[in-house]
Formats: structure tokens, C-alpha cells, sequence
């Protein structure tokens, strides 16, 4: 039976379950519990440390920690979805560590009364200053197991925040859409997707001084990778290795930094820049296998640097670019 668990806890509660040296946070380990959905809150500002590791039949993981934007809340949460087994029941679970574990498929969910439907969901939401978040998906110790589908929703309002997100295990049949919004300043964005089947990603960041990383192995399954940057001093360098994969990054304000890489037969880039301030950009695109293209939009009154690398046969680029005087674009096929 789908069952749901819900915690709430304020800074000053402590919720221990055993593996954990903190003494204060909030800590579920699903073990044995055939639990489908869990959600779990802090609700005051004050290094709050929440930890979760679930797996099997979950479906739903939604974590909430508010805190007061303009204030140090150093929240933290760390969470490990290890959706690596064939066990429709928690009953018996007993956590992954070997290559041999089978996946979750349609088929042994369908048994579960209630679940037609193999989507599994993680949201987040933080607010506050200081907060950071640790979404690991899969175990490298289990290369050849799967996932089912996995849906990922990140909220962020706040200054200073840290996001790493780890994705290591899926097969080519499977499908992971991992989108984030995050408001604020000084907020890194760490995300390492590996050969995990169809991919997209999408991030969109307002604010300044913001630097988001993205790496995303190849695979026989698509990336769709959207990147939007909204403000001062933003940085964003992103490599995606699928064939056929999508790359679409926009980025408007001043002091623009971009890197971009794609790898794999038939890539796309679409790329959209307008500096608004007197203030520097640079941006550099590589595309190394055959059949690529790239769409460049660059609006610029203060000048500039765009390079633009395509290393293979049968590229092609395409660009609108409004550079004032003393800017310089490089283009290489």
C-alpha cells in the first residue's frame, strides 16, 4: 500500500535516525519502511542539517527549508535516491552495493497497488542565505542499474547558496529532467550528469555574481541543456557529450563569462548574449563532431570577445552579432 510520511520540524527539534553524528537536524533513512512519499520541512532559519536516503518504491521526495533572505540561514540538506532495485516493497531492502542490483521498470511497479506510473519526483524548495544542497541520484557501485524516470525541481531564493547535484547510474531507455530556479547573488550551481539516457536540464538564474558548472557525459540517449542568466557577473561553463544533443543558453547584463562544449555528431548550439552596461563579456563554444551547428544572437555596445571553434565536417553557423568597435569575433570551422 502507498503510504506517505510527513515531518515538520522548527530549528530547536532533533529528529535522529541512527546513521548520523550531528546532534542537531533533521535525518530519515527510509530502511525498511514501504513508504512511497515523504515530505519533509524545516521551517526557521538556524544551520538546520537535513539528510534523507530513500530508494525502491519511492515516488515523491519533496524537502522545504525557509529561512529569511538577507540573513545567514546555513541550512543544509544532503539527500541520496538510490531508485537501483527491483523491490516493489521496502520490506526486505537492503541498500544496493554491487553491479548486479536490477532497476525499478514498468513492469514490477504496476504490482504495487496505486502505482501505473513509474515517474519519481524530487522537489526542493530553500529561502535564506548560506544554504546548501547535495542531490545524489544512483551509486557509482551500481553501473548497470537504472532509475525509471526521474523528475527534479529546485526552488532557491537567496544569497550564497550552493547546489552540487550528482547523477550516476540510468540506462538508455530512461528519463531524467532536472530543472532549477534560483534568485539571488554569489550562488554556485555544481551539476554532473553521467550516461544516464535521455537528459534535459534546464537552470535559470537571476541575480549576479552567480557561476553555474554543468557536465553531462555522452550517451545514446538526448540533452536537451537550457541555461538562462539574468544580471551582473554571472558565469556559466557547460559540456555536453551526447550526439545529437541541444544546447541553448541565454545571458543578458554585464561582465559575461560563457564556456561551452559539446561533443557527439549533430550538436546545437543556440546562443543569445546582450550586454547591457559598459562592461566586458567573453564567451567560447567548441564543437567537435561532425554535423554540428550553431545560432548566434550577440548584442553588445561595449565590445567584446566571441570564439567560436567547430573542429569537424559539414558544420554550420549561423550568427546575428551587433559588436561595437573594438570588440573581437573569432570563428573557426
Amino acid at each position: 500500500m502507498a503510504s506517505t510520511a510527513i515531518i515538520s520540524l522548527s530549528a530547536t527539534l532533533a529528529f535522529a535516525q541512527t546513521w548520523t553524528d550531528e546532534t542537531e537536524g533533521l535525518f530519515f533513512d527510509q530502511g525498511g519502511m514501504a513508504t512511497n512519499e515523504v515530505i519533509l520541512e524545516q521551517t526557521a532559519s538556524g544551520t538546520d542539517l537535513m539528510r534523507l536516503n530513500v530508494s525502491g518504491d519511492m515516488t515523491s521526495v519533496v524537502i522545504k527549508q525557509s529561512g529569511s533572505v538577507g540573513q545567514s540561514s546555513a541550512n543544509s540538506a544532503i539527500v541520496n535516491i538510490f531508485a537501483t532495485t527491483n523491490i516493489t516493497s521496502l520490506a526486505g531492502y537492503v541498500q544496493p552495493t554491487t553491479a548486479n542490483v536490477s532497476r525499478i521498470t514498468d513492469q514490477n511497479r504496476a504490482t504495487e497497488a496505486g502505482l501505473g506510473n513509474d515517474w519519481k519526483t524530487f522537489s526542493a524548495t530553500f529561502a535564506g542565505d548560506n544554504n546548501a544542497l547535495v542531490f545524489n541520484l544512483g551509486t557509482a557501485d551500481v553501473t548497470t542499474a537504472g532509475y525509471g524516470d526521474i523528475d527534479v525541481d529546485l526552488a532557491v531564493t537567496g544569497d550564497g547558496n550552493s547546489l552540487t547535484h550528482n547523477i550516476t547510474s540510468g540506462l538508455a531507455d530512461e528519463t531524467l529532467q532536472l530543472g532549477g530556479i534560483v534568485n539571488g547573488d554569489d550562488n554556485i550551481v555544481l551539476t554532473t550528469i553521467g550516461a544516464v539516457g535521455d537528459v534535459a536540464f534546464n537552470y535559470n538564474i537571476q541575480g549576479s555574481l552567480n557561476d553555474l558548472t554543468g557536465t553531462l557525459s555522452g550517451a545514446t540517449g538526448g540533452r536537451t541543456v537550457d541555461v538562462a542568466l539574468t544580471g551582473d557577473s554571472n558565469e556559466w561553463t557547460v559540456t555536453a557529450g551526447a550526439v545529437g544533443g541541444t544546447l541553448d543558453v541565454t545571458a543578458t547584463g554585464s561582465t559575461i563569462t560563457g564556456t561551452n562544449t559539446q561533443g557527439g555528431t549533430g550538436t546545437e548550439l543556440i546562443l543569445d548574449i546582450t550586454q547591457t552596461a559598459v562592461s566586458p563579456f567573453a564567451v567560447t563554444t567548441t564543437q567537435t563532431g561532425a554535423n554540428s551547428s550553431a545560432d548566434v544572437t550577440i548584442t553588445a555596445a561595449a565590445g567584446g570577445a566571441f570564439t567560436l571553434t567547430q573542429s569537424s565536417a559539414n558544420a554550420t553557423y549561423t550568427g546575428v552579432l551587433d559588436i561595437a568597435a573594438g570588440g573581437a569575433v573569432t570563428i573557426t570551422q
